[in-house]
């Protein structure tokens, strides 16, 4: 049964069709309708950025003949390179009718991703032409374009970060509620992964606070930040980072974001640092070519206080451009500050501490300079055991390069990590 079925945006109708009136074959093309704040051509950031829609890569589609209900397809239309979102449904009628659905489900790249209303209901989204007759007019080609919402953006970005890459998972299984998850002690968390099932199959779902309810939510970078927890997660057996976050506070370390325990720059313990590290990787990869040397992405926070003095109200937060190439960060430029080591430049960075943004560097830097291939990123993490790191997680940087050592990416590893400030 499908709930929740949302208005529907028909954006081209393209007819032709075979000539044969009585068995037509219809290409049926999809995109998703999106509208992210942080779409841009601005210095890096190569994919995604305007709001043109978003082909929908490997998506679930049903289309049933309403005279007798017979379904005509029902499964993940194909995913082949650029044609992406298009199956060509066989043995249609001009003088039938026929309801066509596309469910938030989508297999790509090996993997399922989905998106749900919440974990009670469990209920996919569709979007549905409730009644739709083909032309007998030659060569009919159909596209479907979604209305603009939270569950289509989701699919939207987290599709297209599944296929620049699967981190070398296979039958996995990526969930997305749209919805706070609510803490055991009545307190909720914006966007968080949690464990659905331990299986098998292990689920696990990132939970997305609706955009009527929190800011910037549904933004690319962000929402593909919380499926790369995910991805780590399932790339260590479903095992979580041993991190504690072991904020800092001014004027003994670096703070990011007002009431954050944690932010791209705070300084933290390595472990947590490694855990959001990993994650602010995923969405770089997604959306900048590793071949270039300006990665680069808008921060989806509130704000950020890069030189770490003070900026608390609206008119005096630092720009929100963040590097992942190089350091200095391109919004500090302007300020003389340039080595590789934020950590050392802007914060106290004792033994065991780290801030976020040297993690994501120093692994952007393994797939852009060293030539490491995204999954043996993963194959590190998982080799690093993660899970197994102290309660502090000031063993992690020892851990990353054992890893990388038995996945055989120790020197290239220990380079970056020396000139990102990671190997404290």
């Amino acid at each position: 049964m499908i709930r929740h079925v949302l208005p529907f945006l028909l954006s081209t109708i393209l007819l032709a069709l075979s000539p044969v009136a009585r068995a037509l074959d219809v290409p049926i093309w999809f995109q998703y309708a999106v509208d992210f704040t942080d779409a841009s051509t601005s210095s890096g950031d190569d994919y995604l950025t305007d709001l043109s829609p978003v082909a929908a890569a490997g998506v679930l589609l049903r289309v049933t003949r309403l005279s007798d209900g017979v379904l005509l397809y029902d499964d993940f239309v194909a995913d082949s390179g650029t044609d992406v979102g298009c199956a060509t449904v066989t043995g249609m009628s001009a003088f039938e009718d026929y309801r066509l659905a596309v469910v938030s489900k989508a297999s790509v790249n090996g993997n399922i991703v989905s998106v749900l209303n919440n974990d009670t209901d469990n209920a996919k989204y569709a979007c549905v032409v409730p009644s739709f007759r083909p032309s007998s007019v030659p060569g009919l080609t159909v596209t479907l374009t979604t209305n603009i919402a939270d569950q289509w953006r989701t699919m939207a970005a987290a599709t297209w970060a599944m296929r620049r890459s699967n981190a070398g998972l296979s039958g996995e299984n990526l969930r997305f509620y749209t919805q706070r998850y609510v803490n055991p002690d009545g307190s909720m968390c914006g966007s968080c992964v949690r464990l659905v099932d331990s299986g098998p199959p292990l689920i696990l779902a990132a939970y997305m606070c609706p955009s009527a309810e929190c800011l910037n939510t549904f933004t690319k970078t962000l929402i593909v930040h919380e499926m790369g927890h995910m991805v780590a997660r399932y790339a260590n057996a479903g095992q979580k980072a041993h991190a504690n976050y072991g904020y800092v506070p001014p004027p003994g370390g670096c703070i990011g974001e007002a009431g954050d325990s944690h932010a791209l720059n705070s300084e933290e313990y390595q472990g947590a640092a490694a855990a959001e590290g990993i994650a602010h990787f995923w969405a770089a990869y997604a959306f900048n070519d590793e071949s270039e040397l300006d990665c680069a992405f808008d921060w989806y926070g509130d704000w950020i206080d890069w030189e770490n003095n003070g900026h608390t109200t609206g008119s005096v937060w630092d720009a929100d451009l963040v590097s992942c190439a190089i350091y200095p960060n391109l919004a500090l430029l302007t300020h003389g500050i340039g080595s590789g080591d934020y950590a050392a430049d802007m914060c106290t960075a004792g033994a065991g501490r780290a801030v976020e943004y040297d993690w994501l560097r120093m692994l952007w830097d393994l797939v852009s300079a060293e030539g490491i291939p995204v999954e043996d990123v993963y194959d590190i993490w998982d080799a690093a055991d993660p899970q197994g790191w102290a309660s502090d997680g000031t063993d992690a940087a020892a851990a990353m390069s054992a890893g990388a050592a038995t996945v055989g990416w120790q020197p290239e590893t220990d380079t970056e990590a020396a000139f990102n400030g990671t190997d404290r």
